[in-house]
């Protein structure tokens, strides 16, 4: 029983870590390109497209400046 346990403990462990390892910098950069798709370009399908593809990688992680989960509702 203390095995399974320590197995299943290790195995959060390693989870929880590999979650924490994303890189939102590359996350907003990419949001700002959609945003550009959006706004200046008018294409708002395509802009859909890349959140849906975007959202896979990462999660949504909306804040004071971005709303991205919000315009992708209104979107779609």
């Amino acid at each position: 029983m203390k095995i399974v346990f320590a197995f299943l403990f290790a195995l959060f462990i390693l989870l929880a870590c590999n979650k924490s390892q994303l890189n939102y910098i590359d996350y907003y950069n990419k949001v700002n390109e959609i945003d550009s798709i959006y706004r200046f370009a008018n294409q708002p399908i395509l802009a859909v497209k890349k959140y849906k593809k975007l959202f896979k990688k990462y999660p949504p992680k909306s804040t004071e400046y971005f709303r991205e989960y919000e315009t992708f509702i209104v979107l779609s």
